[in-house]
């Protein structure tokens, strides 16, 4: 079976988690609505179509995440 390229609204969610967990790092907006933001996210990107119905290939996880850091312009000293 071929490796299914990562969907793009799958990187876009991972991208949106990405920045929710950032500002709530620097304590930017509401500590509880940014903790149901990041649940909220993490539900979406855990539950997507992507992983279903089959093992997704080795490393999957972390390209999605690879993928998601490239398109965010993160500010200096961001570690994910």
């Amino acid at each position: 079976m071929r490796n299914q390229p990562i969907p793009d609204d799958l990187v876009r969610t991972q991208v949106e988690w990405m920045c929710a967990y950032q500002a709530l790092a620097h304590g930017e907006g509401s500590y509880s609505a940014l903790r149901r933001r990041l649940v909220t996210l993490s539900a979406r990107v855990d539950a997507h179509p992507y992983w279903e119905g089959r093992t997704p290939p080795a490393g999957a996880r972390a390209q999605v995440r690879r993928l998601a850091r490239e398109r965010v312009s993160p500010p200096d000293g961001f570690r994910s």
